[in-house]
This record gives structure tokens, sequence and C-alpha cells, in this order.
């Protein structure tokens, strides 16, 4: 939605919307009331409750597994998002309406993704799913950021957003069944 608005309104009107948002998820957070009498099950500390959690990550192969793959596609290939503004200003010279298309062709490929993904419902073959999606998103990252046009650099980023996405809900689902239900916060 922000490159959608980013294209009609310009850079700055975005950002005040986007900060207007964010105070105003803010103060209807101070409205929520949770439960008063939630009783801690364990007489631990937080620090032992982190050190539990990455205990039980490390000796957990599967949730290890999955943790590496998630700890490297954040650090190596998500970041792109950042670099956007310099590939619409200096390599494709589309300006903030260009950007804006870019932004939004990520956002498309997103939602694609998270379709699909629904539409699979349970489906077994989770980890070849992950691992697609990490190499896939290696590859169209290899290729976007080799594309000198901007069409075809709107192509790479829908496929891009897609495999994004489709990673991080893969990754974050995995690590969520995989867990033991008293332990799923820690590994989170």
């Amino acid at each position: 939605i922000g490159g959608f608005l980013l294209v009609f309104l310009g850079m700055a009107p975005v950002y005040f919307i986007g900060t207007s948002l964010s105070v105003l998820g803010i103060i209807f957070l101070l409205f929520m009331h949770g439960e008063e009498n939630i009783q801690k099950k364990s007489g631990s500390s937080f620090s032992d409750d982190v050190c539990k959690g990455f205990k039980y990550v490390y000796q957990n192969k599967s949730i290890f597994t999955i943790f590496i793959l998630i700890i490297l596609a954040t650090m190596f290939a998500q970041p792109f998002q950042y670099f956007l503004p310099i590939f619409a200003r200096d390599i494709l010279k589309v300006g903030e309406v260009g950007l804006g298309w870019m932004m939004a062709a990520t956002g498309v490929g997103a939602v694609i993704s998270n379709l699909i993904i629904a539409s699979l419902g349970n489906y077994p073959r989770k980890s070849l799913l992950l691992l697609s999606f990490m190499g896939f998103m290696g590859i169209m990252l290899a290729i976007f950021s080799n594309s000198t046009i901007f069409a075809v650099s709107m192509t790479f980023l829908v496929i891009l957003g897609m495999c994004t996405t489709g990673f991080n809900t893969m990754g974050n689902t995995m690590l969520q069944t995989h867990s033991s239900s008293e332990m799923r916060g820690r590994a989170m």
C-alpha cells in the first residue's frame, strides 16, 4: 500500500501517514487490557528463560537449522529493500514515482505468495518450500541487482517479494509447528 501511496502522494506525505498510523497504533495499545492474574509457571528469571530458549533451539536440529536460515536471509537478502531508493534514483533513474512502483511490486508479490501458501493448507513438504523460497530469493536478488531496465526490474521485484514473504511465512510457521508449546515463545 505504501508503494502505491508513494506513487500518488509523494515521499513526505507517505512518511507522515506512516508515522501517524504508528502513533495511532501506540494509542490503541494503551487501551488494551490483558489478564491481570497472569502467573509465571516457573520461578526462573528473564535471563534464565532466554538461556533456556537458546539451549532449546541449539539442541533441536530442525529448529536450529530453520533459525540459521532465517538469520542468513535476514542478514544477506532481505535488506535489499533499503537499497531500492538508490536503484530507483541512480540505476533505473525513475525517481520517487518509480520507487513507489518498485515498493508496490514487492507488496504485490508478498500478497500473491501469502495467497498461494494459504491455499496449500497443511502442505507436507514445508522444508522443501522453505529452501525453494530461499534459493529463488537469492537468484532473483542477483538478477534484479544487475537489471537496468525498469519493466524487467519490476518483474523480478514481484518474484522477489513472493520469495521474501514466502520464506518468512514458511520459516515462522515451521518454527511454531516444530517447537513445543511451552518453548514456542522462547524459540521465536
